[in-house]
């Protein structure tokens, strides 16, 4: 594995992550505990919780293990396809540094700093949820640009579709996280409106 790689990698899961602590830093420094008030009314607003889904050993001590796998992952990922789309790196940097995020802060504070609630979602959520939701709704797109290095363009697709759906059950069993479900048809209507002008790449030979 090529340092300057890892370093790159581990650059920009930090800079999620950091970016992500500073803001929900900011929110506990502003706005008091239990505040709530709208940004764009009837759907966005604001409202301050600290909040703790499971005990934090469990949630450091499990999300600690499934970090370290998932960065190797796609390190071996890159390796395989070395002229795969930036966007793994970036799909893993922000999913991998939000929930880096919302770890530090269990761990150091024993909760998240929920504070962005978009009616309608299901939940409230931090910076660090916010980073991984993005990481999420880009999951579909990044299998499709991956596959499609290695297979013909239907499979890709299909594999894109397949991913699709996992993030849509996901989200349906799960109404914290239905906003995502949303968010990643969005990016896949406008990814899918890109490729209709500008088509694939030819795989390697």
């Amino acid at each position: 594995m090529r340092r300057a790689y890892w370093a790159w990698l581990l650059l920009a899961l930090s800079v999620v992550s950091v970016a992500s602590l500073a803001v929900d830093a900011l929110v506990r420094e502003l706005i008091p505990e239990g505040r709530s008030f709208w940004i764009v009314q009837p759907v966005l607003y604001v409202a301050h919780r600290q909040n703790l889904d499971s005990p934090a050993v469990v949630q450091v001590s499990g999300g600690s293990v499934a970090l370290l796998i998932a960065v190797i992952a796609v390190s071996i990922i890159r390796n395989s396809i070395p002229r795969a789309s930036p966007i793994l790196e970036l799909t893993g940097a922000l999913i991998l540094g939000g929930a880096l995020a919302n770890l530090v802060e269990v761990a150091t504070r024993g909760s998240v700093t929920d504070f962005l609630g978009i009616r309608g979602s299901g939940g409230i959520y931090s910076a660090g949820d916010l980073a991984f939701y993005v990481g999420v709704a880009l999951f579909p797109l990044t299998v499709f640009k991956l596959v499609a290095r290695m297979s013909r363009r239907r499979t890709a697709v299909i594999a894109g579709a397949a991913a699709y759906l996992i993030v849509v059950v996901v989200g349906l069993t799960d109404s914290r996280s239905f906003g995502v479900v949303i968010l990643t048809t969005i990016v896949l209507v406008a990814s899918g409106a890109v490729l209709l002008v500008r088509p694939l790449p030819p795989r390697p030979t």
